[in-house]
């Protein structure tokens, strides 16, 4: 556990010292709520009581790294070399084959640079360049002290009340705080205020309460791994292909006409998605005379998912159509047809991946490479109502491409930033369905 730079002892000590330094000689400070312990047989004390720790701001976080070189035996670490930072107390020790969670519990002839100091747990590690690198998590905190000044006479706890209230609120309470520990500084103390005290024997003591406010800055420090190589890979976002909805459509009939609501540029790929619940071979044509090529699979229960695709051969003006037709005999049951352009795209089509299941949570997996700027679709068909429908993360869903009727439509689309070796599409439905699955990718020119 992360251990507090500044405790509330070490403040205390401080105030302790500032009381000290402004009350009459032989004056006893004490900390209060001590169990089976009789008042100070000293008349004249002041006994502190921590009261409150009030947050003053949001924490102010700072990052350092070091890096050294050197090699651990037993639970000494000797260090040979630091390239830049410093070595402390708490520090990690960061490296392919030392134990997770190493840290410097002593320091030993090292006192943050070269030399040697104690680690745990115990190990034997080889001499490599190592890394040591922390967050610091500080949260400035006003912690309020209540002071009970108690006396025999009542003039004295006066006179004792008035000098503190005095000093606190001056310069010279500041640099005496300063000089003792540079986290911890006086605020202001209240009015002092009279409060008689009845003490074990019975009798009326003189006491004066004051409240003293000092702000504390406490930090955390936590271990914190950097990066020493950045690898950067430029990819212009004019370059990347653009994903464009042409529209959804559910019908009972066996020709589906998907009348286009845009213009569709001459060189675009054209991606058809479809979802019915029996197993029939659809064909598609449209108004430039694309030929449709991809992947139908069919659902182990009657159900048919495809996605087809087409590099359009002629610019398509909004009006124009896109026809999904169906064997007439034996009439299809309700068929989802929905379609998009990519644009920025070779077209050139590559199955990544098929599969079907009946869980809440389909998973999709690319087992190839994939390259900057290719595109991703995926679409699963389902033989029943969906419910509802999340999207797996990092994947935009394909605007009107969510039908979440009998049969069910849904798809998502991703566009790669860098080289990656694989990608998941993992999207999350209500209630199990029957599904099919399929993972396409067109790659960039």
């Amino acid at each position: 556990m992360p251990a507090l730079d500044i405790t509330q002892s070490a403040a205390q000590a401080v105030l302790r010292s500032f009381l000290l330094s402004v009350l009459p000689p032989n004056t006893d400070v004490i900390e209060s709520q001590d169990n089976r312990v009789p008042e100070p047989s000293n008349p004249n004390f002041v006994a502190m009581t921590a009261i409150r720790r009030v947050r003053l701001e949001t924490n102010i976080d700072s990052y350092a790294d070091a890096v050294f070189t050197g090699f651990i035996g037993g639970s000494t670490l000797s260090v040979s070399n630091v390239e830049y930072g410093s070595l402390q107390i708490g520090s990690p020790v960061f490296f392919p084959g030392v134990e997770a969670g190493t840290i410097i519990i002593g320091l030993d002839s090292g006192q943050g640079g070269t030399g040697t100091y104690t680690v745990s747990p115990a190990q034997n590690v080889p001499s490599q360049t190592m890394a040591g690198g922390t967050a610091n998590l500080m949260q400035p905190t006003e912690v309020v002290y209540q002071l009970d000044v108690h006396s025999n006479a009542v003039t004295t706890a006066a006179d004792m009340a008035q000098a503190i209230s005095t000093a606190f609120r001056d310069e010279y309470a500041v640099d005496f705080f300063s000089a003792q520990n540079p986290g911890v500084a006086p605020l202001h103390a209240d009015e002092p205020r009279q409060i008689p005290f009845i003490n074990a024997e019975e009798q009326w003591e003189s006491r004066w309460i004051i409240e003293a406010h000092m702000q504390v800055n406490p930090s955390l420090m936590f271990p914190q791994q950097f990066a020493d190589v950045l690898t950067i890979q430029s990819q212009s976002v004019d370059d990347l292909p653009i994903i464009v909805s042409l529209g959804t459509i559910v019908s009972a009939a066996a020709n589906t006409k998907l009348i286009l609501p845009i213009d569709v540029p001459k060189g675009t790929v054209i991606v058809v998605m479809i979802s019915t619940q029996t197993n029939l071979t659809a064909s598609i044509t449209d108004s430039a005379g694309n030929i449709y090529s991809g992947l139908a699979v069919g659902f182990s229960t009657p159900g048919y998912c495809g996605l087809l695709s087409a590099i359009n051969l002629a610019d398509m003006p909004a009006g124009s159509f896109i026809d999904v037709t169906m064997p007439s005999n034996p009439v299809p049951p309700p068929i989802v047809v929905s379609a998009l352009m990519i644009v920025g795209s070779s077209g050139n089509a590559d199955v990544i991946v098929e599969g079907g299941g009946t869980s809440t949570n389909p998973s999709l997996i690319t087992d190839a490479p994939l390259g900057a700027g290719d595109v991703l679709i995926a679409v699963i068909g389902t033989s029943g109502a969906i419910g509802t429908f999340q999207q797996s993360l990092g994947w935009g869903q394909i605007p009107g491409a969510a039908n979440l009727t009998i049969p069910g439509l849904v798809g998502g689309f991703l566009v790669n930033i860098e080289d990656q070796s694989s990608q998941t599409y993992a999207p999350l439905f209500s209630n199990p369905v029957e599904w099919w699955g399929i993972l396409i990718s067109f790659t960039a020119p």
